[in-house]
């Protein structure tokens, strides 16, 4: 039961508010944004359109509010005016509004513009299959490369998603991939160290869950046992901590380099006998070397089927 009485002001006829908003003169500029952002999702589409074409000819704040809309109240006469600013500026919202919703047609003409740093995930996915694309896997992260892997159909066993893994979690040893370990707190709930807290991380194990006939489940639990173990002998071991909130650039360097060092004792040295040969840039030498390990499982293997199942226990030495 709604116990609030207090009388509200009726809602003025929306066409005055988005005429006051578009008025930058009417003095009410300021409480018509507030009074459509408040009733954006109520309206009718023909308004919406009106408001999201008024929002994008605006100012910066204003435009990247209406971009967030665009993801979800998409329509292609927008096409022209996004492209138009797109061109303009190249920000990085616009470049994913446009990878998802703009013809392929475009994409594959501006694969380069469009196609920068993690963009070139998502580009992946909207053009695979088309004709004549070809995914440089080179250009793809570790969780981005296994999830580009299953979606093409190509065969993904527990092996390989453990190998991706520890590939990802090796990148964030050698400085790959950057990361700040303010949160780092051993006297918090949480114990898990912060690299391993990372967000890529999580959704790594978040992907594996819901690989495989069931082994991905296993695999999930697996790899989370060993965070918890590798978290719980860096707390047992490391004289260097963080127990305060805020701490100096020197005290966090300190600790985020503990970590990277203690992390790559602990993945295991039939990887890091191989990967550690490697020049981190030369990302082909790594996706090599994982293909060589599915590959040798492959021919050591009897039942391909049984294998998968087997979380990778036979073979565990490639």
């Amino acid at each position: 039961m709604n116990t609030d009485n207090r009388k509200r002001k009726h809602n003025a006829p929306i066409a005055s508010v988005i005429k006051d908003y578009q008025n930058k003169k009417s003095g009410r500029v300021v409480a018509s944004r507030k009074e459509i952002v408040r009733r954006f999702d109520g309206l009718d589409w023909e308004y919406q359109r009106q408001i999201l074409f008024a929002f994008l000819e605006s100012g910066s704040m204003d435009r990247a509010w209406a971009y967030s809309q665009l993801f979800a109240h998409w329509d292609d006469c927008f096409i022209p005016v996004i492209q138009e600013l797109w061109e303009k500026s190249q920000e990085e919202t616009l470049t994913r509004l446009i990878i998802r919703h703009f013809p392929v047609s475009f994409l594959r003409e501006n694969i380069e513009r469009l196609g920068e740093k993690r963009n070139y995930a998502f580009l992946c996915q909207r053009l695979h299959g088309e004709v004549g694309f070809i995914v440089d896997e080179t250009r793809l992260n570790e969780l981005d490369l296994l999830k580009m892997r299953v979606r093409s159909g190509r065969r993904v066993t527990c092996d390989d998603a453990r190998d991706m893994f520890f590939l990802l979690i090796y990148k964030f040893c050698k400085g790959v991939y950057g990361y700040r370990a303010w949160g780092s707190n051993w006297e918090g709930m949480d114990d898990t160290m912060e690299m391993l807290k990372r967000p890529i991380v999580k959704n790594m194990l978040s992907e594996i869950m819901y690989l495989g006939m069931g082994w991905g489940h296993e695999l999930n639990q697996e790899l989370h046992e060993w965070i918890r173990n590798v978290s719980a002998d860096f707390k047992k071991k490391s004289s260097v901590s963080c127990k305060e909130s805020w701490v100096t650039d020197e005290e966090e360097a300190a600790l985020r380099e503990a970590e990277k060092s203690h992390c790559h004792e602990h993945i295991p040295s039939r990887y890091t006998s191989i990967w550690d040969t490697y020049d981190c840039n030369m990302q082909r030498l790594f996706l090599n070397d994982l293909e060589i390990r599915h590959e040798m499982r492959d021919v050591f293997s009897v039942d391909d089927r049984k294998k998968d199942i087997s979380f990778g226990k036979t073979m565990e030495q490639f």
